[in-house]
């Protein structure tokens, strides 16, 4: 039986530096997310969840890809809200998501049109799939609150790594 745990976090807007890899903010939030995994592999995790939205999402599932060379044990599965998540992506972010989607374990999409309950939904079934949530979170308001929210209502363990603290 799998140990497994998800991930949320901002996009983009929130760290507008985190779309570039060689930013020393994002190269330090990207080092603290990758030990926040390692720990949860030498706890006996093996399943991550990734939501596959445009910044931590990926980022995280990213690292979970870059991590099973060195631990084959560790499965990816992308929790696509949509279908067409994609369809008003910049082709650089559709070619970073396509590279992660070919490399995944397994896929589970919830709803084939976006509708408005369909990003809620998959937040939901991480949450209720998971034994844990790692959010990379700065405190505001939006999508990573509710998610934490949630998981807390169901009394999952919750990790936080606050992005501020990587720019200090």
């Amino acid at each position: 039986m799998h140990k497994i745990c998800c991930f949320t976090g901002h996009r983009n807007q929130k760290l507008p530096w985190l779309a570039d890899k060689n930013n020393p903010y994002s190269v330090a939030l990207r080092s603290a997310i990758r030990d926040k995994i390692l720990k949860k592999i030498d706890e006996g995790f093996t399943y991550f969840i990734s939501g596959m939205a445009l910044g931590v999402d990926m980022i995280c599932a990213d690292l979970v890809l870059e991590l099973r060379h060195n631990h084959p044990e560790i499965k990816l599965e992308c929790a696509l809200p949509c279908e067409e998540q994609t369809k008003f992506w910049p082709e650089e972010q559709i070619d970073f998501y396509m590279n992660i989607i070919e490399k995944c374990d397994y896929i589970n999409v919830i709803s084939y049109r976006y509708n408005r309950a369909c990003i809620h939904q998959r937040n939901q079934y991480m949450v209720q799939k998971s034994d844990c949530l790692i959010a990379i979170w700065n405190g505001t308001e939006g999508g990573t609150k509710n998610t934490i929210m949630l998981a807390s209502k169901h009394q999952k363990p919750i990790e936080i790594i606050n992005p501020n603290d990587c720019i200090y």
